[in-house]
């Protein structure tokens, strides 16, 4: 290791107050004197894998989602470039007082309902959130609207207005459409939303009272909670925050009405480091930027300064609740995590929870969000947090972490972990050591993590865009992918033809790739040998499985355990792919059996399952190869990039004691290092340490040593070599005109979510008008909340329906039947309208065997028709009709000639591809043409409707009109639907790559 040690003027020997001191006179000219190592990646076993950045701020404007869905959500423009802070907690008036604490306002629900406007409690925030039943009154002499008018004028923020909870008599409001509106019109884009809130423990803490019977699979459970949160939705408006505390991290961001997400952060609840590897993936995944909140709350106490009456209920007070440290160290860690919003929920001064004019003396936590706000006045960014590895989960994963207060290896909080669960766990542990410990410690261990190879991991779930995946370079599949299909494959395969690394376990490998054929587990009793290529060997002290399986030609053996292969290295264009034979890289037997409580405080949560030694060994290798920079053991480290070889390193201590720290870098020789001082010393003030030790010596900070606690930011400039720099890769735009035949629906934004990928492909789907017959009035508007959101197109097909008898006829010869023919149609018009779909797909059909001639049909078909046209017409309403040529006057040139004869201008053609020449049938059709139905006869079998991938149908012709086409086959799989959006549209990857070139 080659060491370079550089000495700069200020004394090692300097007190660390006095060095702190000089440093800030000196505008951070001078830096501490600091071992600084330079040396290379240390020998791995992946070859060498070098590291990458990806230097790129999100921007949310680059998301197609981003007009798609029903509000704008904000962008670091909004926050002028640099993150913004809580400062209030209630709506201001002229004479509020800021005292440089920040410019966003973090307001009570009941200042927007329209049965309670009140002050939310300056003195008892447990008391705060209580609203009262009676008329809207002003605030302090004013009314909402003024409060908003003064909220422009000084240029703050409304934020996560908060305080909604379902099932309460006074909390659970319903936001009137005008005060959404009167907020938008007065705030514009510092409008930020209202608060989903802390609903997501909620829903964890009440599903069995909330489920009966319990959904028995994730993909149950997944609906089960959509149905819960979609009323809240519902209520709330369609602009609001995710505030979660333990696990509800993606879902809400997917729905497309939360424009701002993040975590309350503290020793009861989830550990911070887990919230934001999620929040971040969500975010990116998305589009949506994340906020930072600390809070005052741990699993025993609260934090306050001032003499508070509640003390009954909740033990507090200046040593209660989250120490000073936690709480300054939570407040860094979220300003390197790229947060647009910092700041704590209270106790920002001595005699008030949230002083309701701004005046009166700060307490010490006061004071150290004045400092960061000044820190940031002069570091608007950290630069851009460096995220290389992306940690792959299913979709419908629902995974929560080990331990909750009331959960213990369980998903979607009722759910048993299975094996890939325990993976996630596992990888988790391995980059975020005993995060499990967070809320259970009363030393506040595991709300921040240590990290050995920095916090440099995103969660990604699989319903992610080809692109989001090329904004990392290592990819790891660290749970169970039980809903991969044809299409996440196809994403993993360009990922690494792009030059990816992708780690993935047996288990998967096995539904991604059945051609590897990857065989049944094998068991390999404890004590087993893993033989390495570079002659190395690996103990496994644990009884393991590992699967055989026929690879590709090429395939590189990196270490194998008797006659299977453990470890193979897959080349794939620029990038690579790593097997692993164990299903899913664990222990084949528990190591505690039976049922397993969350345990006790000051007691760790008995681990089942833990890595095998030689999967260890391999993620290990892979995180150490994307480090730019290490500090030394046992302490956390976030790395920014503010540009080619300028960086900002964050370093931490969790502990509670002294522990020796070095700056080394894997990214180029160090040229400069200074430290960024973040504010006056306040390790002596009240409630510094946790409540239990309050005697507690943290020991110094200095040259080469961190305190106890201690959080320090220092600017690293390296002349750079050796990294790869990725591009910057956003999703594609959202597909317009392109729609999927959604068959027996039931309930229709349920079938579509269970589609995570649906707007990639389509903006649309058709549906069969029974439908929208089978649902009520009220039903169908309740519907329409959530197809608006998402922009959704509706086309209602009748023509399965046309058929004379049983269903529906356009023919009045035998009155009854058309009678009942019209009120039917005519409902499902109508509920067309309330629903604001715009298109309609009918048909001819048979004429009645007997009792009619020729010319009376024909004249009774033209009178039905011409009569649903103009009541389709009154409603908004463009009819298309299809081509069948099993009907009567059913192929194309009789349904142009019927278009033609009825001489309604919202009559169009409707090409159906299985019984017609695309090429003949578009020619004929001319500007008659309105949708063209997708699908191919299946062999041999005339008048079906199959996939076109493998079918006879003119996908060239098909690629040049210029109308909505809809995929109509009968498909049997997930599968077949993408490998036809692959025939007609392209591979989704290579259209990314395409709109970014």
């Amino acid at each position: 290791m080659k060491k370079t040690v550089v000495r700069l003027a200020l004394l090692a020997s300097a007190g660390e107050a006095a060095a702190r001191l000089l440093l800030i006179v000196l505008g951070c000219q001078l830096a501490v004197l600091y071992s600084l190592a330079q040396t290379n990646v240390p020998p791995d076993l992946m070859g060498g894998l070098p590291p990458a950045v990806y230097p790129y701020l999100l921007d949310p404007t680059l998301y197609p989602d981003y007009t798609r869905r029903p509000t704008l959500v904000p962008t670091w423009k909004t926050f002028d470039g640099q993150p913004q802070f809580t400062a209030l907690r209630q709506l201001p008036d002229a004479s509020y007082t800021n005292q440089d604490l920040g410019r966003v306002c973090w307001p009570n629900i009941g200042i927007l309902s329209e049965q309670a406007h009140v002050r939310v409690s300056q003195t008892n925030p447990r008391k705060g959130a209580q609203l009262l039943r009676q008329p809207q009154r002003r605030i302090r002499g004013q009314s909402l609207s003024q409060s908003l008018d003064e909220l422009k004028r000084r240029g703050y923020y409304l934020f996560d207005i908060w305080g909604y909870v379902p099932g309460t008599e006074t909390l659970q409001i319903k936001v009137p459409p005008k005060t959404l509106r009167l907020m938008g019109q007065k705030l514009g884009d510092h409008f930020l939303g209202t608060d989903i809130g802390e609903n997501d423990g909620r829903y964890l803490f009440l599903m069995p009272q909330l489920q009966a019977p319990y959904a028995a699979d994730r993909v149950g459970q997944c609906e089960q909670a959509y149905h819960y949160f979609s009323r809240i939705n519902d209520d709330l408006g369609e602009r609001m925050d995710a505030l979660t505390v333990y696990w509800y991290w993606p879902y809400p961001l997917k729905e497309g009405t939360v424009v701002l997400t993040g975590a309350e952060t503290q020793n009861r609840v989830t550990s911070s480091s887990i919230q934001y590897v999620f929040l971040r993936g969500a975010g990116k995944q998305y589009g949506v930027h994340w906020f930072g909140n600390a809070s005052m709350f741990n699993t025993w106490s609260y934090k306050s300064y001032h003499n508070n009456q509640d003390q009954k209920s909740f033990v507090n007070g200046p040593t209660w609740g989250n120490s000073l440290s936690l709480l300054r160290r939570l407040l860094f860690s979220h300003y390197l995590y790229n947060s647009v919003i910092l700041g704590y929920e209270g106790a920002l001064f001595t005699d008030a929870w949230w002083s309701p004019t701004g005046a009166g003396p700060l307490s010490p936590l006061g004071q150290i969000q004045r400092d960061a706000v000044k820190f940031v006045d002069a570091h608007p960014q950290p630069g851009v947090m460096q995220t290389p590895v992306a940690l792959l989960l299913d979709y419908y994963a629902g995974w929560v972490p080990a331990r909750t207060l009331t959960t213990t290896y369980q998903v979607w909080g009722y759910l048993p972990y299975d094996a890939g669960d325990y993976l996630t766990h596992c990888v988790f542990d391995l980059v975020y050591p005993h995060y499990e410990d967070c809320s259970w410690y009363h030393d506040e261990r595991g709300t921040l993590c240590d990290t050995p190879y920095g916090d440099l991991a995103d969660v990604m779930h699989s319903d992610a865009a080809a692109g989001i995946l090329k904004q990392y370079n290592v990819v790891v599949a660290a749970g169970n992918l039980s809903t991969a299909d044809a299409e996440l494959r196809n994403k993993l395969d360009d990922y690494v033809a792009g030059g990816g690394t992708l780690i993935v376990t047996a288990g998967n490998a096995r539904r991604l790739w059945p051609e590897w054929k990857v065989g049944p587990p094998h068991r390999y009793p404890a004590g087993s040998v893993v033989e390495w290529a570079d002659g190395s060997r690996t103990v496994e002290s644990l009884a393991m499985d590992l699967c055989d399986a026929s690879l590709p030609a090429g395939a590189e053996v990196l270490a194998h355990c008797g006659g299977t292969s453990t470890v193979v290295r897959l080349h794939r264009g620029k990038g690579e792919m790593i097997l692993l034979s164990s299903p899913f890289g664990i222990n084949a037997e528990p190591t505690v059996r039976g049922l397993m409580g969350n345990g006790s405080a000051d007691q760790p949560l008995p681990q089942p399952y833990h890595l095998l030694a030689h999967v260890q060994r391999v993620l290990d290798s892979v995180f150490r190869s994307q480090r730019l920079f290490s500090v030394g053991d046992d302490l956390g480290y976030i790395t920014g990039r503010k540009g080619p070889g300028d960086y900002t390193v964050g370093v931490f201590n969790n502990s509670l004691h002294s522990k020796p720290f070095q700056i080394t870098s894997y990214c180029g020789e160090i040229t400069n290092v200074t430290e960024l001082p973040l504010g006056r010393d306040q390790h002596r003030a009240p409630g510094y340490w946790p409540h239990d030790f309050q005697q507690n010596d943290g020991g110094r900070s200095d040259a080469t040593n961190i305190a106890g606690g201690d959080v320090r930011l220092f600017s690293v400039q390296v002349q750079e070599t050796g990294v790869r720099v990725l591009p910057e890769i956003a999703p594609p735009k959202r597909p317009v005109g392109r729609m999927l035949a959604l068959h027996d629906v039931a309930d229709l934004a349920k079938e579509i979510r269970r589609r995570p990928t649906f707007f990639e492909h389509f903006d649309g789907v058709k549906v069969d008008w029974t439908y929208l017959l089978q649902r009520d009035s009220e039903q169908v508007k309740r519907d329409r909340q959530w197809l608006d959101r998402q922009k959704l197109r509706v086309v209602v097909d009748f023509s399965p329906g046309l058929n004379d008898f049983p269903d529906l006829t356009l023919m009045d010869i035998l009155p009854i039947n058309y009678a009942r023919s019209v009120a039917q149609m005519d409902d499902v018009l109508d509920k067309m309208k309330l629903m604001g779909a715009t298109n309609a797909i009918i048909g001819t059909h048979m004429p009645p065997e007997l009792g009619a001639t020729p010319e009376q049909i024909n004249r009774s078909f033209a009178r039905g028709l011409t009569s649903l046209c103009d009541r389709a017409k009154a409603r908004g309403i463009t009819l298309l009709m299809e081509n069948w040529p099993g009907r009567w006057r059913g192929n194309v040139p009789d349904i142009l000639r019927i278009i033609d004869e009825t001489k309604a201008d919202n009559l169009k053609f409707a090409l159906n591809t299985a019984t017609a020449s695309v090429p003949d049938a578009i020619g004929l059709a001319g500007n008659r043409l309105g949708l063209v139905l997708v699908s191919a006869p299946f062999k041999n079998i005339p008048l079906t409707q199959g996939p076109v991938a493998n079918g006879d149908v003119n996908i060239k012709a098909l690629k040049a009109v210029q109308v909505p086409l809809v995929l109509d086959a009968d498909y049997a799989s997930p599968d077949e639907e993408f490998k036809d959006v692959q025939a007609l549209w392209g591979d989704p990857a290579s259209a990314m790559l395409q709109e970014t070139q």
